[in-house]
């Protein structure tokens, strides 16, 4: 029998589906230089030979882009931290803080056959200062790369282990080695990207909702 409580139960589900898991956040993080405006895209696992922002599924909210930053590569552009797992809190403090400052809001609602109808927020974040002293984007890129392999490794040899509440920590940190590839992408050629199908940078398209994101907010971008 379909009670009053189960149909409360039922639509609250339904709800939290729609809102939690449908929806998502993330951050896309540039770089002022010389002039010149230059975008962090990165390919992750899940849509290989893809360019996207370091976000995921979760609320639509600024929680949820702190959350995937610190998880796909944030910690060592903002605190230059090696572990992601260990320093996750701050790396989440320090985005939460960045995001708050609204340096740029990119909303799109969007659809896919697995997902449904659902809504995306990508946070526009400078991290001109924590680049530089970082070494430049070259140097980031490449730390980001070095990062994701330390932790795949970190969680090889975590599995390996005789002990299983260690063996359960590499679960942990599988969400930190997600990313595969890293590029900074100059202004310009991301708006061509986005306004022209099968366009590639390195080798990769923009993932679609990426794509219209930027379209959707063209004046934003170039107002940086």
């Amino acid at each position: 029998m379909f009670t009053k409580r189960k149909a409360v139960l039922f639509f609250s589900l339904l709800i939290y589906t729609t809102t939690v898991i449908c929806d998502g956040a993330g951050v896309l993080p540039y770089v002022k230089d010389n002039a010149k405006v230059y975008f962090l895209l990165s390919e992750d696992q899940h849509h290989p030979g893809l360019w996207t922002d370091l976000g995921g599924r979760g609320r639509a909210d600024e929680d949820t882009a702190a959350k995937e930053f610190a998880e796909e590569g944030g910690g060592i552009i903002v605190i230059g931290r090696k572990d992601p797992y260990k320093h996750r809190k701050d790396i989440r403090k320090k985005a939460r803080k960045k995001i708050g400052k609204k340096q740029g809001i990119m909303r799109v609602k969007s659809s896919s056959p697995q997902r449904g109808t659902f809504i995306y927020k990508t946070y526009l974040m400078d991290v001109t200062s924590e680049v530089n002293k970082a070494g430049g984007k070259r140097k980031t890129v490449q730390r980001l790369n070095d990062n994701t392999k330390w932790v795949k490794k970190k969680i090889r040899d975590m599995k390996k282990s005789s002990k299983a509440p260690v063996r359960n920590k590499a679960k942990k940190y599988r969400a930190y080695a997600e990313k595969t590839d890293f590029v900074w992408v100059e202004r310009q050629d991301l708006l061509n990207a986005a306004h022209t199908r099968g366009m590639k940078i390195k080798g990769k398209e923009p993932r679609n909702v990426l794509k219209r994101n930027i379209r959707n907010h063209v004046k934003l971008i170039q107002g940086l």
